[in-house]
């Protein structure tokens, strides 16, 4: 991963493309009009759901990796020094649960809960498919699942003049009692999200999505630091079938770009943040509305540039993937006022 070009290639070439047609027209469709069925993704909702409106997603992501780590170690009472190197595949199978509401009284509000629910598999047979890791322990294999964080979360409107603006923040606890168990799953501080997202309609059937984020894991008595991360991702769907706002089932193909990278503060002398890690993935899926009730998403991707961060572990060519699948189902409760 050297640097955000890959992205800004990506978008400049897009967004030139469009603007290129002569006949192309930005169209300002206000999210009233329009069913809640944009995108299914954990960080990405440009929706804000009517009032007294229930939405719940369940967003899994697999990741998995081969790494290869590279151990220096001195001899006793010698100069000398032994190199180990072993390989690993690394496996994380990520479930978030999110329950939101839109608040009666505040159209452009809502608040709900996220829930996240995590299984790691550390294998040394890098052979072995990443599908076990829903496989209890095995030889030369150590795997865990457990409940890991929750937290609430706020969905906002700004501006009603502007509704493709959207504002999102999240504050994510993680829950396990002993240290060592959060430190496995990341989750030793608590985690600040906030996002802004921002789309626009250049067809009936295209969306095109910009979203900037900023993720904060804050310091306290085990750590002694704060680590940053500011991913930035762009989006297109392009309808494919039902193309009319009141037909069903819709098929969108998806198009996605992502840049991230992740800072220390206070880590190397009087350098307030040093690069630790990034990396720049293009992926692509499909997102299909059964009815304005259910929607499903699935898609993959994939880094095209990386760094880890350390001088241990390396990934071995070719060996990162990500797959993703959604489910969002909403419904309205009825008011007790008419």
């Amino acid at each position: 991963m050297k640097g955000p070009e890959p992205l800004v290639i990506l978008f400049l070439i897009f967004t030139h493309g469009l603007y290129g047609q002569e006949d192309t027209l930005l169209q300002t469709i206000p999210i009233e009009e329009h069913p809640p069925e944009l995108l299914v993704t954990p960080s990405l909702s440009a929706n804000i759901i009517a009032e007294r409106q229930w939405e719940v997603n369940l967003f899994n992501t697999l990741v998995y990796r081969d790494l290869r780590n590279t151990r220096i170690t001195k001899r006793p009472f010698e100069e000398k020094y032994d190199t180990t190197i072993s390989q690993s595949q690394f496996t994380r199978l990520e479930n978030i649960l999110q329950v939101q509401r839109g608040l009666p009284g505040r159209p452009h509000l809502n608040i709900g809960m996220d829930f996240y629910f995590s299984h790691i598999r550390i294998d040394e047979d890098i052979h072995r498919s990443p599908l076990n890791i829903f496989v209890d322990n095995q030889n030369a294999a150590n795997s865990s699942r457990n409940l890991t964080a929750m937290g609430p979360r706020i969905r906002w409107m700004p501006f009603p003049a502007l509704p493709e603006l959207t504002l999102q923040g999240s504050v994510v606890f993680g829950i396990n009692k002993d240290l060592p168990t959060r430190q496995v799953y990341g989750r030793d501080r608590t985690q600040v999200l906030t996002q802004a997202t921002f789309y626009q309609r250049f067809r009936p059937w295209l969306y095109v999505f910009l979203q900037s984020d900023l993720s904060a894991f804050i310091k306290n008595k085990s750590v002694s630091n704060n680590t940053f991360g500011f991913p930035l991702f762009l989006f297109a769907s392009a309808n494919v079938l039902g193309l009319r706002d009141n037909a069903y089932p819709k098929l969108y193909v998806l198009f996605s770009g992502s840049y991230s990278a992740r800072y220390d503060d206070h880590v190397r002398g009087k350098e307030w943040l040093v690069r630790r890690a990034f990396e720049s993935q293009l992926g692509m899926g499909l997102l299909m509305h059964m009815n304005q009730q259910w929607g499903f998403t699935f898609w993959s991707q994939k880094p095209i540039a990386h760094d880890l961060g350390s001088a241990s572990n390396a990934l071995l060519p070719g060996s990162w993937n990500s797959f993703n699948l959604g489910i969002r189902y909403t419904w309205m409760t009825k008011s007790k006022y008419p």
